[in-house]
């Protein structure tokens, strides 16, 4: 679990080439708020309520205990000021559904 920065995301990003958000975070870090604006400011917002906020486009897909296959969406928390990373959640969920 590790703190990710704006600058650490650009260090990345140029790098690998690559300017996936969800590939330099990793489930349980702590995102910035400089990062976390960011994120929220170039992707689309698909949830924002009290609990949760998601970020982007589907990043995968993943079956529910029903058998229906449903989109999985970057996932983020907020606790006294912080932001958490919780992975690829169903919509309105923070349980991380991805195989990462």
């Amino acid at each position: 679990m590790n703190e990710k920065t704006l600058d650490g995301f650009k260090l990345y990003s140029s790098i690998t080439g690559r300017g996936d958000a969800a590939a330099y975070l990793s489930k349980g870090d702590i995102v910035s708020n400089e990062l976390f604006k960011h994120l929220k400011h170039t992707m689309p917002l698909i949830t924002d309520s009290r609990y949760c906020l998601q970020l982007g486009e589907p990043l995968d897909y993943a079956y529910t205990p029903g058998l229906h296959l449903k989109p999985l969406y970057m996932t983020f928390t907020e606790f006294k000021g912080a932001w958490r990373f919780h992975g690829l959640c169903f919509k309105n969920e923070i349980i991380d559904k991805s195989w990462r």
